[in-house]
């Protein structure tokens, strides 16, 4: 696991080698953090919000404002098949 703080209003300054997730307010240790797929992942879901992040099933599409593209997609991709 990364490791990590969570930073409260009480955390004036940051430590050396440490950064802030700008976030969700964590505080990251520069030399132990293990940049690898799973850090990448964790990273990228800080970054994009439910909206822009693309759902794992049709159960999720479905629950999706844009239901109606998603369900296209889906048609087109079983018509080829």
């Amino acid at each position: 696991m990364t490791p990590k703080v969570v930073v409260t209003p009480e955390v004036v300054s940051v430590p050396k080698n440490y950064e802030i997730s700008l976030t969700n307010r964590e505080m990251w240790a520069r030399n132990e953090i293990i940049v690898d797929h799973v850090f990448a992942y964790e990273i990228a879901n800080d970054i994009v919000n439910d909206e822009e992040r693309e759902p794992q099933s049709v159960e999720e599409c479905r629950h999706r404002n844009d239901w109606p593209k998603w369900k296209e997609a889906i048609q087109a991709e079983l018509n080829s098949l």
